[in-house]
């Protein structure tokens, strides 16, 4: 494995500061902690930087440290890699494992964590937004489980598989060089990240793929939904397509998907309008307009699912979509070096945006 002198090297925020500092950054910036210590010492050290919409950071608190979250980390999963030294993983008292130089974990947001750090631990973390993770599972298998995706807790060693330890360097040397922080290669780099994520690590979508009877059964669904793409439909019109009983058709959606026919279209549909709205080609003038595309009659409720699923508003995606890439000084790429005694700055956008949302119509 690469050393962790190689990794993430630009984005210096602290150094030799208190663990309290580091502290302070990273439940503004990566997630919300709490910390013990045995001594405040001042040798913790930052790096961060944002690429699309991952998160990257290297710390080490120089201390012995012990870093808990009870309530979990709401909309981001955190892939936690130990460079050297090492950290302890507590779930409960009796799921416990040790993570030493080389080996990694992944963290569910609903997950409440403590971890131990020694005193000499280095630690990569990519925080990735739910939203990618759910854009991944449905892209793969055009649903997200029930409460979402969740990994299996325990620890994986990071050479395993040569491929994914290469996509984190990868994303790692583009993040020390890109200059713009929302630069689109960051979200595709992390699209690869999570992907691989879910093909190394056990998590709750089903284990084996569909039978070849299953793939042109949903084959055959997805091309009738997509063209179909405003009007209503409803199970029977499924149903009479695929010559299946109403109620085989939910047993099959069921056993599948996980999910019943009408959460399926609506989240095939919203899917489809995701990537309408982040195409930079102009095609799409308003939220309104394509959402009644898809026949999502009710704004408000639209905006409302399309958030819960993807993490922001389709008026914000559409906006970005539009505008071009600026760089920003304050998101990641040339964060201020904050020596020890110094507070790191958060800054703050208050953003009000109309409510945009939907009903979607005939499901």
């Amino acid at each position: 494995m690469v050393g962790q002198q190689m990794l993430l090297k630009s984005g210096r925020v602290l150094h030799r500061a208190s663990p309290y500092e580091v502290s302070a950054f990273v439940r503004s910036h990566i997630g919300n902690h709490s910390i013990e210590l045995r001594r405040n010492s001042a040798k913790a050290t930052l790096n961060y930087k944002k690429l699309g919409s991952i998160g990257l950071s290297k710390l080490t608190y120089g201390d012995h440290v012990v870093v808990s979250n009870s309530s979990g980390l709401e909309q981001e999963y955190h892939l936690q890699m130990v460079l050297e030294g090492s950290c302890k993983v507590r779930y409960s008292e009796s799921e416990v494992f040790v993570l030493t130089s080389g080996a990694g974990a992944l963290i569910n947001p609903s997950d409440p964590v403590a971890l131990e750090y020694s005193d000499d631990c280095v630690k990569l973390i990519v925080k990735v937004p739910v939203a990618l993770i759910n854009s991944c599972c449905i892209d793969q298998v055009g649903y997200v489980p029930s409460g979402g995706l969740h990994f299996n807790a325990g620890a994986f060693q990071l050479e395993e598989d040569g491929a994914f330890w290469k996509l984190i360097e990868l994303l790692c040397l583009e993040a020390d060089q890109r200059e713009l922080a929302n630069h689109p290669v960051g979200t595709s780099i992390g699209a690869l990240v999570v992907t691989k994520l879910m093909e190394v690590l056990p998590h709750n979508l089903p284990a084996t793929v569909g039978s070849s009877e299953d793939a042109d059964f949903f084959g055959l669904i997805d091309s009738y939904i997509d063209s179909a793409a405003g009007a209503d439909v409803a199970a029977v019109d499924l149903a009479r397509l695929a010559n299946v009983s109403v109620r085989t058709l939910y047993d099959r959606f069921k056993r599948a998907k996980g999910i019943t026919p009408h959460a399926y279209i609506k989240t095939r549909r919203l899917r489809r309008i995701y990537h309408r709205l982040h195409a930079s080609t102009g095609s799409v003038r308003s939220v309104t307009e394509v959402a009644l595309e898809y026949g999502f009659c009710h704004l408000g409720r639209f905006s409302s699912e399309y958030k819960m699923l993807f993490g922001e508003l389709p008026s914000e995606a559409l906006r970005r979509a539009s505008l071009p890439a600026k760089s920003s000084r304050l998101t990641g790429d040339r964060l201020p070096v904050l020596a020890s005694g110094s507070s790191p700055q958060n800054a703050s956008i208050a953003r009000n945006d109309s409510a945009e949302s939907l009903t979607l119509a005939g499901i």
